[in-house]
């Protein structure tokens, strides 16, 4: 299996190619050591760790760099707060980073380069920016032209013109333009500054990482990485002071980790939930934390709490009374070959980590070694069977098997076994279960269901279309199954060929395992994947484009149907993101994934304590809200300016939107009624009032 990596800037998993066989240069942005690191550092450093140690395992030469950035206006503030050289900040906290990155067990970059040693190398590319008309030097210092260079925003995905609406000049800046960026700032009293041919200063940010992936790779290389918080200003901003010297593309491969919580909020001093990380690491395992870390994909966002970290630490425990069984094993029960075969079989070649399978495969073996079937342990290896999983593991390979045994599972319960003997008998039997329900004792509980309905699964995508949208939005599809009679279906072809080169797990199967689904519309088209994974709010509100935003927030939608309709419309409409509260409305689960037509892959979704707490926070940050309602002073859709930042809230059919969130909407909007019928269904309503945004934002209104 190929190895296949998400690139930010084509925003496509793509086979990877390094440009020497057998040589890969990355390049990854290192700390600002102006503070004590923190995990969301341990976990960004942590993957690319990963990543250069499969490189290697693969029989590359990795060249790996990580710069510092050892000059900084936080660094020099700090500096200054304490009376000592910013030099003694940084090297201060640059150590303290290092006994952490050691460890967490990181391997040293090959070159560790500093800013300040590249001051020559960033002035010439400055140099060379000003003769060819890229950058200008004006009252306070050399900046880079944006309007420039055309591509800018083509890494981001945003469009320099709607970056435009609402950016405004700081005070004591004398850029000609709001987007345009510091090259060179010329010195202020107390900085530290060195000369060059515009007078004595320091270089901006961005021209430091240019000018020592210059000094070092040359261009291309094949990956640059970073966290995903850096894709716009910082990377946008080297693709266009390099891009503008030299050939395209500065790096072959853009890679970003996801951003970390801290129990669902950003980390922060203010919040008091920042710890750092040589503080953590001092309470818990280092390994635990790694371990923790890759059982979640790399760009997905991942909330951080102290109950996750202990069962990761429980995991951890797992693992290395496993290891010590296997290490004391006999040499009979070692064989090589069907090691290396399941290792081969974990491999992260389809852009997601593959640690809790190695995990399983583990402990099967250390169950064998332990009971003595040592003759069995290789084979073990290689199978993995059912077992017994903490909830917050997901319980994914047991609900996935469930799902594939349907009915048939009875004959693993006793209970269930002795009904299957009494209907045969002619008898009804004790735990009897209605066609497409899907045992509740074999997700994760050991007692038995209290209801009999089925149960909607949210790490299921059913339907062509929907697992189609899945695989290109690049979700962690783990299995795919397919009727029999569609196995040769020229529809299904291109289907078949992306789940392959995702390297999903295809398996064909009769109409009887599809029967025990609670869903009617598969299409005989079934796959198991990872929950949804939600954004925080704050996520959501970094993703729009200054007074442009679009937010749909449902205020307690409990059919699941109307929830995927009002999900579809938003994504066509191009919203930004959708809102949900948590408790009583429907979440994303199978029945919204499909109803959605695979808009969920595509359009973040964020999940929040309550919907007015939510409001306020959507209004902190300049976003209008507007609720759906039918009272008669209420403005008329066609009506109401809503352009700009905006939030339109859906209440529930029947109810509208409750009181205490209509509190907080700044203006409310009805759709008129011509029948005798007095309101819309939810989700109608909904892309009524989408689509009139858009049209008003497209120059319609």
């Amino acid at each position: 299996m190929s190895l296949r990596l998400y690139n930010s800037l084509t925003r496509t998993t793509e086979p990877f190619a390094p440009l020497d066989p057998e040589r890969v240069r990355i390049y990854v942005c290192g700390l600002t050591p102006s503070a004590e690191a923190h995990l969301g550092h341990a976990r960004s450093f942590m993957f690319f760790d990963v990543v250069r140690r499969y490189l290697v395992y693969l029989g590359y030469r990795v060249d790996f760099v990580r710069n510092v950035t050892d000059v900084d206006d936080r660094s020099i503030a700090e500096g200054h707060a304490r009376g000592i050289p910013f030099g003694a900040v940084v090297d201060e906290f640059f150590a303290s980073f290092k006994r952490s990155m050691d460890r967490l067990g990181v391997i040293e970059p090959d070159r560790e380069p500093r800013a300040t040693k590249y001051i020559p190398q960033m002035l010439a590319m400055i140099e060379a920016l000003v003769a060819k008309g890229n950058a200008y030097v004006v009252g306070d210092g050399v900046y880079f032209s944006v309007a420039s260079f055309p591509r800018y925003g083509a890494l981001s995905g945003r469009n320099p013109d709607e970056l435009l609406i609402g950016a405004r000049i700081a005070a004591g800046e004398d850029k000609r333009d709001p987007l345009d960026f510091a090259l060179w700032k010329f010195a202020k009293p107390g900085e530290p500054s060195w000369p060059s041919p515009w007078g004595e200063g320091r270089p901006g940010w961005h021209i430091e990482c240019s000018a020592m992936c210059h000094a070092l790779f040359g261009e291309p290389f094949d990956i640059h990485g970073g966290g995903y918080d850096l894709i716009f200003p910082h990377h946008e901003n080297e693709v266009a002071q390099t891009e503008s010297l030299f050939a395209p593309p500065m790096a072959n491969v853009w890679m970003h980790g996801g951003l970390l919580q801290f129990d669902g909020r950003k980390m922060s001093k203010s919040l008091g939930n920042f710890e750092p990380l040589s503080a953590l690491l001092e309470r818990h395992d280092p390994q635990a934390i790694r371990l923790l870390f890759l059982q979640t994909g790399y760009r997905k966002p991942m909330n951080f709490t102290e109950e996750s970290l202990e069962g990761a630490t429980t995991g951890l425990r797992r693992l290395q009374a496993g290891y010590d069984a296997l290490r004391t094993a006999p040499p009979a029960a070692h064989d090589a070959a069907a090691e290396r075969a399941a290792i081969e079989g974990c491999r992260i070649g389809n852009d997601r980590p593959r640690g809790p399978e190695l995990r399983d495969r583990v402990s099967e073996r250390r169950r064998d070694a332990l009971a003595g079937r040592h003759g069995r342990a290789a084979q073990g290896l290689l199978t993995v069977r059912a077992r017994q999983r903490k909830r917050e593991d997901g319980c994914r390979e047991r609900r996935d098997r469930c799902a594939r045994r349907g009915q048939g599972c009875a004959r693993f319960h006793p209970r269930r076994r002795a009904a299957r003997g009494a209907r045969k008998r002619g008898r009804d039997g004790e735990g009897r279960q209605g066609r497409g329900h899907v045992d509740r004792r074999h997700l994760g509980s050991s007692r038995a269901p209290k209801r009999k309905e089925p149960v909607d699964l949210d790490d299921v995508v059913y339907g062509v279309h929907a697992v189609e949208e899945a695989l290109v939005a690049g979700e962690s599809l783990r299995r795919l199954y397919v009727g029999d009679e569609r196995k040769r279906d020229p529809a299904l072809r291109k289907l078949l060929d992306d789940a392959r080169a995702a390297g999903v797990t295809i398996r064909f199967e009769s109409r009887t395992f599809f029967s025990q689904f609670p869903y009617r519309a598969h299409q005989s088209v079934v796959a198991f994947g990872a929950p949804h994974e939600y954004v925080t709010l704050e996520e959501a509100l970094a993703g729009r484009v200054a007074g442009k935003g679009l937010f749909i927030v449902l205020d307690h939608i409990t059919d699941p149907h109307n929830a995927g309709a009002i999900i579809r419309s938003a994504e066509c409409a191009g919203a930004t993101a959708v809102v949900l509260p948590e408790r009583r409305a429907a979440g994303v689960n199978a029945t919204v994934r499909k109803a959605a037509a695979g808009a969920t892959a595509h359009l973040p979704v964020a999940r929040v304590a309550n919907v007015a707490g939510a409001l306020r926070t959507l209004k902190k940050a300049g976003v209008w809200a507007a609720g759906a309602a039918a009272d008669p002073s209420a403005i008329d859709y066609t009506k109401a300016d809503l352009r700009g930042d905006l939030a339109i809230v859906i209440g529930a059919e029947g109810d509208g939107i409750s009181p205490v969130v209509r509190k907080e909407c700044d203006f409310l909007v009805r759709i008129p009624m011509f029948g005798t019928l007095g309101s819309l269904n939810a989700s109608v309503a909904a892309g009524i009032l989408l689509f009139e945004a858009r049209r008003q934002r497209d120059g319609g209104g």
